[in-house]
C-alpha cells in the first residue's frame, strides 16, 4: 500500500535514472496534477474515465510528436 506523498520520491529517483540514460520522459503526473481531483478516483490511485482520456490524449501527443 502506498502513502500520501510516495509518487513524488517515486518520480525524483525515475527522472535521475531517466536524465542519467536521457531517455525521453512524458510527465504525466506534473500534467495531472492541477487537475487530481477532478480526475483521479476519490481515495484511489487510478483514475476516472475523464482522467483516463486526458492522459491517453497526451499520450498520443507525445507518441506523434517523436516523429
Amino acid at each position: 500500500m502506498r502513502s500520501p506523498g510516495m509518487s513524488k520520491i517515486y518520480n525524483k529517483v525515475a527522472l535521475k535514472i531517466m536524465d542519467k540514460n536521457e531517455i525521453k520522459i512524458n510527465d504525466l503526473y506534473s500534467l495531472v496534477l492541477p487537475r487530481i481531483n477532478e480526475l483521479q478516483r476519490p481515495n484511489n490511485v487510478h483514475f476516472n474515465e475523464k482522467g483516463n482520456e486526458f492522459l491517453a490524449e497526451q499520450v498520443i501527443k507525445s507518441i506523434v510528436g517523436s516523429f
